[in-house]
C-alpha cells in the first residue's frame, strides 16, 4: 500500500493506461497496471510504489488507486512576482522586459555552445589534416609504466593503456605546436581569474553572493596551490585561448541553423 502517492499519467508510455485516468475526479477509484505505465522501468516503479529498485520487477500486477486530489498545472501570470521569481529582484518590470532578459540568457548560452562546437570541429579538422602522427611507442610505454604510481599499468596491460592514452598524447603535441606558432601563452593573472570564476560558481551554488574580493582571491590561490587542479586549470585556459586564436587565424564558413538542428550535431557526436 502506498499513501499520498503522486501519478503523472501524461508521462505514461502506455496510451491504454493513460486513458484509464482521463476524466476521473477526486473520490473515483481506478484500477491500473504500474508496470505497464513505464515499460517496467525499475527507477520509475521504485518511485511510484515506494519499493526497492531490485524488487521492482516483482510488481507486474494491477493496483487500485483512490484519487484524492487532481493537481492541475497552469501557466504563470505575467506579473512582477513571476518576473522576480525567475530572474531575481528588479530585473524586469514588464512582459517585454522579461522576454528580453530571457532571450539574452538563451543567446549567451547558445554562444557558449557554439564556441564549444567550434572547438570540437576545429580539433577534428586539425587532426585529420595532420594524419597519422608517428610516436616513439616503446619509450612512451616505458614512461607510462614508470609514472604509474598505483602500479595499475604493467608490462601485461601497457599496450591497452597506451592505446587509451595515445589520442591525448597526440593532441598535446599538436596543441603545443599550434600554441607556439600562434604565440598563445597563459599568464598568472589569467589563471587566477579562471580560479576566481570557479570560486564564484561554488559560492553561488551555496547561496553565498556577498563574499568580499579578498576572500575570493584567497580561495582562488588555494585552488592553484593544488598541483593537479592547477594543471587542469592551465590546460582549460590554454585550450580556450588556443581556439580563440585559431578562430581569428582562419576563414570561417558560417551557417545559421535552428536550435533543433544545432542540438542534432551534439546528438550525432554522442552516438559516435
Amino acid at each position: 500500500m502506498v499513501e499520498n502517492g503522486i501519478l503523472s499519467p501524461m508521462y505514461f508510455t502506455s496510451d491504454e493506461q493513460r486513458a484509464l485516468f482521463m476524466g476521473q475526479k477526486p473520490g473515483n477509484v481506478v484500477v491500473f497496471n504500474p508496470y505497464a505505465t513505464c515499460n517496467g522501468n525499475a527507477a520509475e516503479l521504485s518511485s511510484m510504489l515506494n519499493v526497492d529498485k531490485e524488487k521492482a520487477d516483482s510488481y507486474k500486477g494491477d493496483f487500485q488507486m483512490e484519487i484524492r486530489e487532481v493537481i492541475v498545472l497552469r501557466p504563470a501570470e505575467m506579473n512582477q512576482e513571476f518576473f522576480d521569481n525567475v530572474l531575481g529582484k528588479e530585473k524586469a518590470d514588464s512582459e517585454e522586459a522579461f522576454r528580453n532578459e530571457i532571450s539574452g540568457v538563451l543567446k549567451a548560452r547558445l554562444v557558449n555552445d557554439s564556441t564549444y562546437r567550434f572547438q570540437i570541429d576545429a580539433k577534428d579538422a586539425v587532426l585529420k589534416a595532420i594524419g597519422d602522427l608517428q610516436l616513439p611507442e616503446d619509450i612512451l610505454k616505458d614512461f607510462l609504466i614508470a609514472q604509474s604510481e598505483d602500479k595499475k599499468i604493467t608490462e601485461e596491460n601497457v599496450d591497452e593503456k597506451y592505446n587509451e592514452f595515445k589520442p591525448a598524447m597526440i593532441w598535446d603535441i599538436v596543441r603545443n605546436r599550434i600554441s607556439a606558432d600562434l604565440k598563445v601563452v597563459v599568464g598568472e593573472e589569467e589563471l587566477l581569474n579562471a580560479a576566481r570564476q570557479i570560486v564564484y560558481q561554488q559560492m553561488m551554488q551555496y547561496g553565498i553572493a556577498n563574499l568580499d574580493q579578498a576572500a575570493i582571491d584567497n580561495y582562488a590561490k588555494e585552488i592553484l596551490k593544488d598541483r593537479n587542479a592547477g594543471v587542469r586549470l592551465h590546460d582549460n585556459v590554454l585550450t580556450q585561448k588556443l581556439f580563440h586564436s585559431v578562430k581569428e587565424a582562419v576563414s570561417l564558413d558560417e551557417k545559421e541553423v535552428s536550435v533543433d538542428e544545432f542540438r542534432a550535431l551534439f546528438n550525432a557526436e554522442e552516438k559516435k
